[in-house]
């Protein structure tokens, strides 16, 4: 079998290909990057991406703030970026969605559950998933991914920035209830999503719902520092994107392996 990742250089991109890797799984890792590692293929346009048995499609812009202001440019790349490789050159693909999808709830979302897509990024994200799911592929809704060597502009990092430092650690607010899933949970679910090759989408989280503020706190307490006051400056209504994942687990077997203290505790070194 071999399987081909684009934006493999990305965070999930390099946790994915290398699981896979280890597995024993062909794997060519495709990007824009200009040096690539062994086995892997740099192009300066994803439809040159080689073919294979299995697409898993990482290929897109994750930061928020600038999708939004890209817009529906955003949307029509990313589509045409996909429908590009949709030519019969993979036998499968799989696509990395996300749960900012759904529409905010007070409890986990399910994959039927309504979805929003009035931001760009989740308009595209729709978008895409239609397109996988139109070729009998694999949806997978990620929560937040973090862990080691993360970068970019995620709340994780923001506090872990503000390790080093004294006084209190600042944020825009503390209330939102987030699902934080560990890069190695998230590249294993993209390994079951390979063999399996299920035509459908599937919640990829860890069902457990945990606040900004709590964050902090136990990122403090990995710290040695948990008397450490927590501010928010634009305190706000809360919001909560947690995932159920039982229907994952009971048609897949896949399920979390690493608990946040444990993934926090993992990467509290980088800060």
């Amino acid at each position: 079998m071999r399987v081909v990742i684009t934006g493999a250089s990305g965070f999930l991109g390099r946790a994915a290909t290398s699981r896979l890797r280890r597995a024993g799984i062909e794997t060519v890792g495709v990007h824009r990057q200009p040096a690539a590692a062994p086995g892997d293929i740099t192009v300066t346009d994803y439809s040159q991406s080689p073919g294979g048995d299995v697409l898993i499609h990482l290929a897109e812009n994750g930061d928020r703030s600038k999708v939004a202001k890209l817009g529906a440019r955003f949307v029509t790349d990313v589509r045409q970026r996909l429908s590009a490789l949709l030519d019969g050159r993979y036998k499968h693909v799989v696509y990395a969605s996300s749960s900012l999808v759904y529409a905010t709830a007070d409890m986990p979302r399910r994959a039927g559950d309504p979805v929003d897509s009035s931001e760009a990024y989740a308009e595209g994200k729709l978008a895409c998933e239609a397109l996988t799911l139109d070729t009998g592929g694999t949806v997978l809704r990620f929560s937040n991914v973090y862990g080691p060597e993360q970068t970019g502009e995620t709340v994780i990092n923001a506090i872990l920035s503000q390790m080093r430092e004294r006084g209190p650690v600042v944020l825009r607010d503390l209330a939102p209830v987030r699902d934080f899933l560990s890069v190695h949970d998230a590249a294993a679910a993209l390994e079951m999503a390979v063999t399996q090759r299920s035509p459908e989408i599937l919640n990829v989280g860890t069902g457990v719902g945990t606040s900004i503020g709590g964050l902090v706190r136990t990122l403090l307490e990995l710290n040695g520092t948990p008397e450490r006051e927590m501010i928010a400056t634009h305190p706000g209504k809360p919001t909560t994107f947690v995932l159920d994942i039982a229907e994952t687990t009971r048609k897949t077997g896949w399920a979390p392996a690493i608990g946040l203290r444990q993934g926090l505790a993992g990467l509290f070194v980088q800060a």
